[in-house]
């Protein structure tokens, strides 16, 4: 519990200073945040502990979240979206993550990798995108996109850079000085370029500058795995951000919207291919690994052949002649060549016998000289790294690599060969996935030479086109450009050529069908130690949804209900929308310059045209309501507004402003003042006090029917505390319930429906309902409340409840008088019936067998009937209840219980329990009683339990495992015998007679019902 409570603590302590770091990288107060690192450390966590302890540590970091939201100020909407968001998005990377990875993810291999970038990169930040985008109140897309990339990133590099920290850690303490070396001088180099890319003098730091830091990604690819480009990635991400909060680097140029996007999608693409690259060398550094570890075993086993031969996974070949024209080999190869135990697999061997099988290399069959163990029976020196294609004679293909040796004889001369193959089918699989992968990003990838020809086009390249390759390399790839592009493009990549530098042109590229898509290409020189471009790489993206948006960008604006226009900044206009145009009935020149003025309703011009000067002279704001006249003449009443567009040396270059059509917003106006005027109305005829006060619990108003109840006057009332009106008791808690609301939002009783007490002018206390509503007017809490003189309510439930009483104890008394003529008289008579239905049956002769089989049915019916009234006069009142007290009659009564119903009933009976007041004991019981026929009637649990323990106070507790018991109760479906249940309801009115209180707690899972009751003077 220790370990989990500091963890929970440690948890919440990083969300929030997670949640404090995402605030401090806001690029400005309009745009949102590039990353979002609190989900990501909680994911991480979630990762490394048991499921058990999640709930915990969710909790913990949340609401550490949720105190940052309500300190930077968001509504409690937002803040309860967003929790809503980022717990789907934490579930669903921790579940997928240790589910589908069985514990913590490795992402050594292209495999891993990409199924870790399905769930973690793209699954779980699309979730949570699409969610989290609600949650803001600016546009959704934007919204989404941001959030996605923001998400995208973080999981890509700091959850994997987090994971692999951890799990080798343990492997640490074995690595060597210089591995630390290296990581630190790879680190400090980042850093350096980093710095001067991002953070660097001057507020945009070089284009070219980011190729810098393309060898130090590969470094840390190449030696750290993925692992190292995470933190690498990391590392930049920080710089970058950093550098764009203090107004410097490359990301400050377009708007701080444009700004976070291009800064995402850098880090995105930066990180990316270099950690594929990283899970491609791992993979591979795992492949050789084992390879060479294969190579080695096979090695250290030729010296034991004779006796380990047959126990060897892998084939072994070994020619027994110099000319190998007889081979041998061991189980595992008979078995993977499909060639019978002691057959020859030489290829020299002669036609009667030849192999089952043939060796082939691209394609071809390879010639016997060329086979590798020919080779080192002929050379006399080692053959290692062979590879070749197995084809067996069922048809399987097996990719091999082995190695062969010579074997020497006493004179030194070759005598025969032993070589060892491994299958790498697997391998050569996996680099064909690699292949595979390649061509399936979703871009169109190719490379060229430095002069601009192009030598590589993926296959997706190739499919799109509908072109092959060797019509596509070189500058056969032109034919695909638009023909009206080709020229431009051509001229801007001969200028990249020449310059040196990165290529970007957006340009439309012919599909296969004939369609042309708008295509975004973009191309980056690689370039040797001399600075010298040695090759070009470039991706071609498919852009088309962007231009169909960007059109449909202008037709959104014509065609939003708002009025749009703009101007140069001597307050002129030379712009506006459809909606302005239209509404005026006027075209656009006839609105530029001051055209807009005539359209102005006289009665407001003078006022609107002197603002309006004002903000222009004054480059402030503007925003009026104004009248402006349509085109059927009549005026609508807008919200005019207007804001000034300044550059980077603070001069404004134009004005921007909308109108908002607010007619109906004035008319509901006027109709709200109608309303209140009917409500002041409502209030004065209203029976009961309604009393208005302000925060500092000062009454406001009072109606008249307050001065009736309360026997004040209206002016003895109105700036007085609302504690005048209350007990004295009172006063101290509705000061501190008060205050404590103002200040947390927490109600400290019922504001609809509470029951208290109300003080008289003249002294008298008085029962009264209060129900109390809210209001804000300009930041202060305005609250109206209602008080219901409930006297004569209470007075009528107090004299309901003392008949209700009197009635069960009448009830409790004709049920024992029934109960003592049942077992004394009827009882009785039942006895001796079945005593002389005994007798009888010797004065039946034995030949009467009718006789006697209808004296058997009498005697066994009045048997029944004795068990029957003993067991119901036993229910309706136990008469050991009152010679014993209630714990006999308890043990008794669930004895008897099981034996008719067969459930088994679990008694724990406190030491304590003993005499109590007659009505408490037969309340107890009944509840009892009750309880456990509901049990065998409705729950089917054949197991219940009663407990009773007793201190200052008396507790009882009736429980059963079955599927609810009084949630379940279908009153229609009883069976319509005797019912000796006193019911729900008379329970409830019982114990609460007696002053105590009933709860059932009931699901699914099984009921509980509690009687607790205070004792005292009870006890007897």
């Amino acid at each position: 519990m220790l370990r989990t409570a500091v963890l929970a603590c440690g948890v919440a302590v990083l969300s929030y200073l997670s949640a404090k770091l995402f605030g401090s990288a806001l690029i400005s107060e309009q745009a949102d945040w590039p990353l979002w690192l609190g989900n990501v450390l909680l994911v991480a966590v979630l990762v490394l502990v048991p499921r058990r302890m999640w709930p915990i540590l969710m909790a913990a970091a949340f609401a550490a979240n949720v105190l940052y939201d309500l300190q930077t100020g968001l509504t409690i909407r937002t803040t309860s979206a967003l929790i809503l968001t980022d717990t789907i998005e934490v579930l669903t990377a921790a579940f997928c993550l240790t589910y589908f990875f069985d514990g913590v993810p490795q992402l050594d291999s292209v495999k891993a990798l990409a199924k870790y970038s399905f769930f973690a990169v793209l699954l779980t930040p699309l979730i949570g995108a699409s969610f989290g985008a609600f949650a803001e109140s600016s546009d959704y897309w934007t919204n989404w996109r941001i959030s996605f990339f923001s998400d995208a990133i973080v999981y890509l590099t700091l959850l994997p850079a987090i994971l692999g920290w951890v799990s080798k850690a343990p492997a640490g303490t074995r690595r060597s000085g210089a591995y630390y070396l290296e990581a630190a001088a790879l680190f400090a180099a980042l850093i350096f370029f980093g710095y001067l890319t991002f953070v660097g003098p001057g507020r945009i730091s070089p284009q070219t500058l980011f190729y810098s830091l393309v060898p130090f990604l590969l470094w840390s690819a190449l030696r750290f795995g993925s692992t190292g480009v995470s933190t690498s990635v990391i590392v930049i991400a920080f710089l970058a951000i950093w550098g764009v909060a203090h107004g410097r680097g490359p990301f400050i140029e377009s708007g701080p919207l444009n700004n976070v996007s291009s800064l995402q999608v850098f880090l995105f693409f930066a990180a990316s291919p270099f950690m594929v690259l990283a899970a491609l060398v791992e993979e591979r550094r795992r492949t050789v690994e084992a390879l060479r570890e294969s190579e080695t075993r096979e090695r250290a086993r030729v010296k034991e052949l004779e006796t380990l031969l047959d126990a060897a996974p892998i084939p072994i070949l070994i020619a027994r002649d110099a000319e190998c024209k007889y081979v041998t080999a061991n189980r595992a190869g008979h078995q993977l060549y499909g060639v019978p135990i002691g057959a020859n697999f030489s290829k020299n061997a002669s036609p009667i016998e030849p192999p089952q099988f043939r060796i082939v290399r691209d394609g071809v069959e390879m010639a016997t000289e060329e086979l590798p163990l020919q080779r080192a029976a002929a050379t006399g020196m080692p053959v290692f790294g062979s590879s070749f294609t197995l084809l067996v004679k069922e048809g399987t293909e097996h990719h091999m690599i082995g190695n062969a040796v010579p074997l020497f004889g006493e004179d030194g001369k070759a005598r025969g060969a032993i070589g060892a193959f491994v299958d790498i089918t697997d391998r050569q699989q996996a680099e064909d996935r690699l292949r595979l992968v390649i061509n399936t990003i979703p871009g169109l990838l190719w490379s060229a030479l430095p002069d601009g020809s192009r030598d590589f086009l993926s296959q997706r390249w190739l499919d799109y086109s509908g072109l092959t390759l060797d019509e596509a390399l070189g500058w056969g790839w032109m034919v695909a450009i638009h023909p009206e592009d080709r020229a431009a493009y051509l001229d801007v990549w001969r200028a990249a050529l020449a310059a040196g530098g990165p290529f970007e042109h957006e340009t439309r590229f012919r599909r296969g069908d004939g369609e042309y898509r708008w295509f975004l290409t973009r191309a980056v020189p690689l370039r040797d130690k001399q600075s010298n471009i040695v090759k070009w790489y470039a991706t071609s993206n498919d852009i088309e949804d962007r231009k169909q948006a960007e059109s449909q960008s202008q037709m959104l604006i014509d065609a939003i209900p708002q009025q749009i226009w703009s101007g140069p900044p001597d307050g002129t206009l030379d712009y506006c929308n459809d909606g302005w145009r239209f509404y005026m009935g006027l075209g656009l020149e006839e609105l530029q310059g001051e055209g807009w003025q005539s359209v102005l309703d006289p009665h407001d011009r003078d006022r609107v045209l002197k603002a309006w000067h004002e903000s222009v002279v004054n480059g402030t704001s503007y925003e009026q309501e104004v009248r402006y006249r349509g085109a059927d003449g009549q005026s609508r009443w807008f919200l005019a507004r207007g804001m000034p567009l300044r550059n980077a040396d603070g001069r404004i270059v134009r004005w921007y402003g909308t109108n908002t059509d607010i007619e109906d917003h004035k008319r509901a106006e006027d109709a709200r003042r109608q309303i209140e005027e009917q409500y002041r109305i409502v209030v004065e005829t209203a029976t009961d006090a309604v009393v208005g006060i302000d925060e500092d619990s000062q009454i406001l108003f009072v109606n008249p029917a307050t001065t009736l109840i309360f026997g004040y006057e209206s002016s003895e009332l109105v700036g007085q505390s609302l504690t005048m009106l209350m007990p004295e008791f009172m006063r101290k808690l509705h000061r501190a319930g008060l205050e404590r609301y103002l200040t947390t939002g927490q109600r400290h009783i019922k504001w609809q429906g509470a029951e208290l007490v109300g003080l008289r002018k003249n002294g008298e206390e008085f029962p009264i309902d209060v129900s109390f509503g809210e209001v804000n007017r300009e930041g202060r809490h305005i609250f109206t409340g209602f008080l219901r003189d409930i006297g004569e309510r209470k007075r009528a439930e107090e004299e309901l409840r003392r008949l209700s009483g009197r009635l069960l104890r009448l009830q409790d008394e004709e049920r024992r008088r029934i109960a003592s003529d049942l077992h004394d008289s009827t009882g009785q008579d039942l006895v001796a019936l079945a005593t002389m239905l005994s007798q009888l049956r010797g004065s039946i002769p034995s030949g009467e067998r009718k006789s006697r089989r209808l004296h058997s049915e009498c005697k066994a019916l009045a048997d029944h009937c004795v068990r029957e009234v003993r067991t119901l006069s036993y229910l309706l009142h136990p008469p050991v209840l009152d010679q014993a007290g209630l714990e006999h009659a308890i043990r008794d009564y669930v004895q008897g219980f099981t034996t008719r119903s067969g459930i088994q009933v679990e008694l724990e009976l406190s030491p304590r329990v003993e005499r109590m007041a007659r009505d408490v004991e037969l309340a107890l019981f009944r509840v009892v009683q009750e309880g456990l026929t509901n049990i065998q009637r409705h729950s089917g649990s054949q197991r219940a339990k009663i407990r009773i323990h007793r201190n200052s106070r008396l507790t009882l507790e009736i429980s059963d495992l079955g599927r609810g018991v009084f949630a379940s109760i279908d009153r229609r479906n009883e069976e319509p015998r005797f019912q000796v249940g006193v019911g729900l309801p008379s329970m409830q009115e019982r114990v609460k007679l007696i002053g105590g209180r009933l709860d059932i707690d009931s699901t699914n899972q099984g009921t509980t019902v509690r009687v607790t009751i205070p004792l005292g003077a009870e006890r007897t």
